[in-house]
């Protein structure tokens, strides 16, 4: 999401943030969700094989219902500042241009469970890693 938004339309977002009512939630969602649609034969992170939303995906989603519309878009242009003024970049290989860190609107969302088995993984190779960089430079 690019942001255009100047710093008074951002403090007025956050001032006007005060939420939808309870009754807007369920409207929302369906709004948010209802023409949905995978994309044929790529993996989805949101919904499973059957066409249901996937572990975290409801509540973070009832959770963004909660918030309202410039309170969502406050946060992103929040999220982007951030990541321009502390300078959070990439280069590719071979060009001498940085590039600021792109940021999606939607999190990925790892259930508990499978984080324990992906950190588990990780921890593995870093120290895997480690010790094969030991081994060819000798210890730090």
């Amino acid at each position: 999401m690019s942001s255009t938004l100047g710093a008074a339309q951002v403090t007025a977002g956050y001032q006007a943030a005060t939420g939808p009512d309870a009754a807007d939630e369920p409207d929302r969602l369906a709004r948010w969700t209802d023409g949905y649609r995978p994309e044929p034969g790529r993996p989805d992170e949101y919904r499973d094989a059957d066409g249901r939303p996937r572990g975290a995906w409801p509540r973070l989603l009832e959770r963004l219902a909660r918030l309202s519309e410039p309170e969502i878009m406050a946060r992103f242009v929040s999220a982007e500042r951030h990541i321009r003024d502390t300078g959070i970049s990439f280069r590719i290989y071979g060009d001498q241009r940085e590039h600021a860190w792109p940021l999606g609107s939607l999190p990925l969302v790892i259930e508990a469970a499978e984080w324990r088995s992906l950190s588990a993984g990780l921890i593995q190779r870093a120290e895997l890693m480690e010790a094969v960089l030991a081994d060819v430079y000798g210890p730090g």
